[in-house]
C-alpha cells in the first residue's frame, strides 16, 4: 500500500498507526480517503518543521471521529482547521520550494512519495530509506569547470540543493556519478549491462538533452505539481 509505505517514513508512528487501527477495527467506510488524508496532513507538518504538540490534539480528534463512523469531509475539515490556524501549507510550500531540500529530514521521503504515485503498479515494493539508497546532486555540490561554465555563482547557489536538482540512485550509481559532466553522468545513471535506474524520476533525467536552468525550472514544476496532487487537499 503506497500510502502506508509514505507513512512508515514519519518519525511518530503512534498517531497515524492508532487511527488506522481503528478504522480498520470499526471497519470505517472511507479508509482509502482516510489514507491519502492522514498522508497529507502529517507530511505538510512534517515539511513545515511542525512539532507534535501541533499534531497530537488533531490525531486525538481524528481517530473519534474514525470511530463514530464520521464522514471523510468532517475528518477533511478538522484536519483542515489545524492546517490553517497553524499556516502549514503555506509553511510547506515554501519548504518545498525552497533553495535548500537537500539536508533536511525529509529530502528522501518526498522523492520516494513521487516515485511511489508515479508507478501504477499495484505490487509495487516498499523502499527503505539506509545506506543503499543515496541523493544524487545532478548538478554536482563540488562543480568542476565544466559545471561553472553552464551555471554561475548565483544559479549554482539557487538549484544545487534545490528540489529539482536531485534524484534517487543506489548507492553504486552514486559513487560512479560523481561530479561528471551531464552526458557521463547519464551513463553513470546506467549500470555495466547499459539497464536503466530502477527510478522512475531518475529515467526522466536520462531523457534529458542537458541539464540548465531551464531544464531545472522545468523538473521543479513537475515535482512539485506531483508533490502538490497528493499533500495539498485541504480546501
Amino acid at each position: 500500500d503506497k500510502h502506508i509505505y509514505c507513512l512508515r517514513y514519519l518519525r511518530h508512528k503512534i498517531y497515524w498507526n492508532s487511527i488506522l487501527a481503528t478504522a480498520l477495527f470499526t471497519e470505517y467506510r472511507y479508509i482509502e480517503e482516510l489514507k491519502g488524508l492522514l498522508v497529507s496532513y502529517y507530511y505538510q507538518n512534517w515539511i513545515a518543521g511542525a512539532t507534535v504538540a501541533r499534531i497530537k490534539q488533531t490525531s486525538f480528534n481524528i481517530l473519534k471521529l474514525v470511530k463514530s463512523g464520521e464522514s471523510i469531509e468532517r475528518i477533511s475539515s478538522e484536519i483542515n482547521k489545524n492546517l490553517v490556524i497553524y499556516s502549514t501549507t503555506n509553511t510547506f510550500k515554501e519548504e518545498v520550494k525552497g533553495d535548500f531540500v537537500y539536508g533536511r529530514n525529509w529530502d528522501r521521503a518526498i522523492l520516494l512519495l513521487i516515485e511511489y504515485f508515479l508507478s501504477d503498479n499495484n505490487k509495487q515494493s516498499f523502499i527503505s530509506i539506509g545506506n543503499k539508497l543515496h541523493l544524487e546532486h545532478i548538478l554536482p555540490q563540488t562543480p568542476s569547470e565544466y559545471w561553472k561554465i553552464k551555471f554561475n555563482d548565483d544559479e549554482r547557489k539557487k538549484w544545487t540543493n534545490s528540489l529539482a536538482n536531485l534524484t534517487l540512485l543506489s548507492m553504486r550509481k552514486n559513487i560512479q556519478a560523481k561530479n561528471y559532466s551531464f552526458d557521463k553522468k547519464i551513463e553513470a545513471y546506467k549500470n555495466k549491462d547499459n539497464v536503466i535506474s530502477s527510478f522512475l524520476i531518475t529515467q526522466d533525467i536520462i531523457n534529458s538533452n542537458d541539464w540548465n536552468v531551464s531544464e531545472l525550472e522545468k523538473r521543479e514544476k513537475y515535482l512539485v505539481d506531483k508533490i502538490m496532487d497528493k499533500l495539498d487537499v485541504f480546501y
